[in-house]
């Protein structure tokens, strides 16, 4: 069928031990991240029910407006606990352990689940930070990429006017050449 079905290996070679170590701990990586927005969007849902603020929250005088009220947890840090007992369960049930996978171990470790779970819990931004600094796409360092082009763009911008600007004045050296010839060949000329 193929022309050169015979040349191709049936069997994929096997990817270098640092590129597939590479590939396991991105594909963790990118699984805390789809895990805490899960876990954060899944408990927006009941944390911003009105049954459960009604039931976790009272109204007190804002103390910088006495016109204005707003809501005060009776249980602070209420919402943290109950969303890190959800990764844990998660993450226990799912033996989901970030720091086994970026540390070459075949198996979890009930730390590792735990520190998964406790950056789980800590919601998307967390995680997704985490993520681009493994990717070394953080927020600075693309400001400093775009800061660095503009540089460079700014210093070919430079150099062309200065280029533009030579170009100039050596036409207008050789305009003034132009003018000194003519002007000595019209005084020659009448003279002879």
């Amino acid at each position: 069928m193929f022309l050169f079905a015979d040349t191709i290996p049936a069997v994929p070679p096997p990817l270098p031990p640092d590129y597939a170590m590479f590939i396991a701990v991105l594909g963790a990586l990118g699984k805390l991240v789809v895990l805490s927005m899960m876990l954060e969007r899944g408990l927006a849902f009941i944390f911003e029910h009105d049954w459960f603020v009604g039931a976790t929250t009272k109204e007190v005088v804002d103390p910088t407006d006495a016109n204005k009220k707003k809501r005060e947890s009776y249980i602070p840090g209420l919402r943290g606990f109950l969303a890190l007992a959800a990764a844990l369960s998660l993450c226990f049930g799912y033996n989901f352990d970030v720091l086994s996978v970026i540390f070459g171990r075949t198996e979890g470790t009930w730390i590792g689940i735990v520190v998964t779970a406790f950056v789980a819990a800590g919601g998307s931004a967390g995680a997704l930070t985490i993520f681009q600094g493994f990717l070394n796409i953080s927020k600075e360092s693309r400001e400093g990429m775009m800061a660095a082009r503009k540089a460079e763009m700014d210093a070919a911008l430079a150099e062309a006017k200065a280029k533009k600007e030579k170009a100039e004045a050596e036409r207008a050296e050789a305009e003034a050449r132009k003018k000194v010839a003519e002007n000595q060949v019209a005084r020659i000329a009448p003279a002879r």
